[in-house]
């Protein structure tokens, strides 16, 4: 019985880090939007958010809390210049 070879893997290996994804998450829950942060030295593309969010389960949660809670900021900022006129 012979063996068969799986193909080698390509691709680069992951870069995700909870540090980085924290400090992604930070900057995005105070209402900075994700292509301001990518931009950011040390912080990853878009497309490689993207694919921590498609692999990484924890990520994807806490990048949607953030997202909430930029939203809610967003409202409030809203609702407090609505309130001073």
């Amino acid at each position: 019985m012979t063996k068969t070879k799986l193909p080698a893997k390509t691709g680069r290996p992951s870069s995700y880090s909870r540090k980085t994804a924290d400090e992604l998450c930070r900057y995005l829950a105070v209402g900075e939007s994700l292509r301001t942060v990518t931009k950011r030295p040390g912080m990853p593309s878009i497309q490689t958010v993207f694919t921590w969010m498609r692999t990484h389960e924890e990520f994807l949660e806490q990048y949607t809390r953030a997202k909430q809670e930029a939203a809610d900021a967003l409202v409030e900022e809203m609702l407090d210049i609505a309130d001073s006129d």
